[in-house]
């Protein structure tokens, strides 16, 4: 199956492209989309979107098509054609 994970902000900084489109083996939960992306782009990405148990990081913004959603939802999987978004908060003044 195809996902297209696109990225906003320092996220999209830290891949160096806007998105990627991944394949996997079938539906899965959002934690295995930002462990596979993590391996794509490198460890200081990875640093910024996993924790130390390679779990993603909470203050990391989640959404499946335009729906924000939550990292520890485990009634939702990712399917065939999703689009999700990762997002890092933005601060400043």
């Amino acid at each position: 199956m195809q996902v297209t994970v696109e990225y906003a902000a320092q996220i999209k900084r830290a891949a160096g492209v806007a998105r990627d489109v991944i394949e996997l083996d079938g539906p899965c939960q959002l934690a295995e989309i930002a462990r596979a992306v993590a391996i794509i782009h490198g460890d200081s990405f990875a640093e910024i979107l996993l924790d130390e148990n390679r779990q993603p990081r909470p203050s990391i913004l989640v959404f499946m098509g335009e729906e924000q959603v939550r990292w520890d939802d485990t009634n939702l999987e990712v399917e065939d054609g999703q689009t999700i978004t990762l997002l890092s908060p933005v601060s400043g003044g």
